[in-house]
């Protein structure tokens, strides 16, 4: 999947700053069953050599997929490739624990966080103290 989305972008030269499963569309084709991975949502997105705002937000649904530094309203560094490398890792983490770490809860509109994600960041917590 990642040599599908990733490929491109050294080429393009942008960073595209909200990778996550939101961003990640699966077309595939009847015959034979073949999923084809292309990277949407590029609403952020800027020429990796251009000047960076450093606009954030404190949806943890999105920041669960940012490198730390850039998580929160105002982000401690402007982003780079390499942060998007680390949200896709994320979201590769996420893929192989077969379950998803936000999950929509229609009936209140919004997410909620997956029970075991919860626990690992308690747990992170409490290393950190």
């Amino acid at each position: 999947m990642v040599s599908e989305i990733y490929p491109v972008r050294p080429l393009a030269k942008f960073v595209h700053k909200i990778i996550r499963p939101e961003t990640i569309l699966m077309l595939e084709d009847k015959e034979p069953v073949v999923k084809w991975p292309f990277l949407i949502g590029f609403e952020r997105f800027r020429s990796a050599g251009g000047r960076t705002q450093r606009d954030g937000d404190n949806m943890w649904e999105k920041n669960i997929y940012r490198h730390p530094y850039c998580q929160g309203e105002h982000p401690e560094v402007d982003y780079v490739m390499q942060h998007d490398i680390y949200s896709i890792g994320i979201f590769l983490l996420q893929i192989s624990m077969s379950t998803p770490f936000a999950i929509w809860k229609a009936e209140n509109g919004s997410f909620v966080a997956h029970p075991y994600l919860v626990v690992l960041v308690a747990e992170a917590n409490s290393r950190a103290k």
